[in-house]
């Protein structure tokens, strides 16, 4: 017995800049069992408050999910957000509800949390600028009758007394606050066992991770207005429920937007460096752009400003994303301070979404390893400790020289004795590599290698060519825009025919360096 929805959005729900960073919090709130009678929601925790508190994670949220908790657990964490300032409050429900309360876990739980107790909650004792909350429940249009009423009541020690709703929700000076409520059904929501989560938190979560179709007048941001209609529309097809909708603004000025629709792109080509920080409207993203790839950045449509840092110096350009286009970044630079100031006063920072391109300019590096090779044939073994200097293409070609020196066992000095090895070798090599973040990539590929191998021994000196192939795994740290701390392994079949027998060896490379991005 279950499932409906209601959006409350109070106060400064319509303001697309804020004064300061916006910070948003979001309470989520879910219990699989209701009161004695009540079937177990099996989806409620996985298929609701999981996939929620996660796209609001990627939309700028900091999120407290209270699973299967008693109501007084929900009271407590109430009372601690309250001396917080906030300029986004969201809260969601998911679970049983009756007529006048929320059925959060068995009755013997504890005293129930009713709808007055949860209105008087939500609209007095959080400070915050804009509140949304999200009722999936039964019985939600008692609460919806509440706020229609514009009353709430406030319990005091002696008496209860009736306030206005707008009167306490009035705007101070310079401020905008609003009253908007939507409720998706006026009896029951529905949960869907194929998609295993309830079927008009659903669609909201297809708004809320920025689907295009959402951002219905294509402006580039997604109010909750437009969350609704885009997850209104498609709960009545689905399950002929009329959605509801009550709406109090004392002001109403541009819609706040939630969350971005990802309409425009733009194209960072190989070459660029640094640092890039994009604020568009009231969301910003910020990612750091190595040398050599090329990105494809989603971003939201409208007028901009991006910022380029290298090291300690910045630069700035402004920008327009055209609707349903891609735009190339120019090389049009102006120098600015390194001052975070304009982007704090734009406020939400989001995860930059993008593609790695294929290359379209060469990335050239220089490496210098240090570490241990060996390599072991049907007639002996040997070891050594080596330096490689070699100059790598896109990670595909390298060319480079070898040093090393061991003992035991070599090729053609006697056993026991030291040897001297120079190695010249060109690489191919096919290796997929993956960057996680800023700062770590790793990589994993096969390689192929011939050169000609000069070895200097007490027994004399010997030159051979030498053919080999493997497999080959790399991991790096990036310490400065183009300098990376290199960790290397390399293992293979190998020839070379200055051995004994058939020539053929297993040879094995462990080393740790640096590397230069030129």
């Amino acid at each position: 017995m279950r499932w409906w929805m209601v959006w409350c959005l109070c106060g400064w729900m319509f303001c697309t800049h804020a004064e300061a960073a916006d910070k948003r919090i979001a309470l989520l709130v879910g219990h699989q069992q209701g009161w004695k009678g009540e079937e177990h929601l099996r989806h409620t925790v996985t298929g609701d408050l999981t996939p929620l508190k996660k796209a609001l994670v990627s939309v700028g949220f900091r999120v407290y999910m209270l699973a299967n908790r008693s109501p007084e657990t929900v009271r407590k964490t109430f009372r601690q957000l309250s001396t917080q300032k906030i300029d986004t409050f969201l809260f969601y429900y998911s679970g049983h509800a009756g007529p006048k309360a929320f059925h959060i876990g068995p009755r013997r739980a504890g005293q129930p949390f009713t709808y007055q107790e949860f209105q008087r909650l939500f609209v007095q004792t959080i400070r915050a600028s804009r509140r949304i909350a999200v009722i999936d429940a039964c019985f939600g249009s008692r609460l919806l009758r509440m706020f229609k009423k514009n009353r709430i009541i406030l319990k005091g020690p002696r008496r209860r007394v009736r306030r206005n709703l707008i009167k306490v929700l009035q705007p101070t000076i310079g401020k905008t606050r609003g009253v908007q409520l939507i409720v998706s059904s006026q009896i029951h929501a529905f949960e869907d066992q194929k998609r295993r989560s309830s079927i008009f938190t659903h669609y909201m979560l297809e708004g809320i991770r920025g689907k295009r179709a959402a951002d219905a007048d294509q402006d580039g941001s997604i109010t909750v207005a437009e969350i609704f209609r885009y997850a209104g529309k498609r709960f009545q097809q689905e399950t002929g429920e009329e959605p509801s909708f009550f709406d109090y603004t004392i002001k109403s000025v541009t819609p706040y937007g939630l969350v971005p629709a990802y309409n425009s792109s733009l194209y960072v080509n190989a070459r660029t460096t640094g640092t890039l920080s994009i604020s568009v409207g009231n969301f910003i993203w910020s990612q750091f752009k190595p040398k050599g790839r090329s990105y494809r950045l989603r971003v939201v449509s409208g007028r901009g400003k991006i910022r380029l840092k290298r090291g300690n110096r910045c630069y700035m350009q402004d920008i327009h994303f055209p609707k349903e286009r891609e735009i190339t970044l120019r090389n049009k630079w102006t120098t600015s301070p390194c001052d975070t100031r304009w982007l704090r006063k734009k406020g939400l920072f989001l995860q930059p979404r993008y593609e790695t391109l294929m290359d379209r300019a060469p990335q050239w590096s220089l490496s210098l390893l240090s570490g241990y090779t060996g390599w072991l044939s049907d007639t002996r073994e040997n070891h050594a400790a080596f330096v490689d200097l070699s100059a790598s293409w896109n990670h595909i070609l390298s060319l480079g020289v070898l040093f090393s020196r061991g003992g035991a066992h070599n090729i053609v000095a006697s056993e026991g004795s030291w040897f001297d090895i120079t190695q010249l070798h060109l690489r191919l090599g096919l290796q997929f590599s993956q960057e996680i973040g800023a700062v770590f990539r790793y990589g994993i590929g096969l390689y192929a290698m011939g050169g000609i191998f000069l070895q200097h021994a007490q027994a004399g000196d010997a030159s051979s060519p030498s053919l080999g192939g493997g497999l080959q795994v790399s991991a790096s740290f990036r310490l400065h825009t183009s300098l990376r701390l290199l960790i290397l392994g390399r293992g293979g079949i190998h020839w070379l025919p200055l051995t004994q027998g058939s020539g053929l060896s297993f040879q094995g490379h462990a080393g740790i360096g640096i590397a230069w991005d030129l």
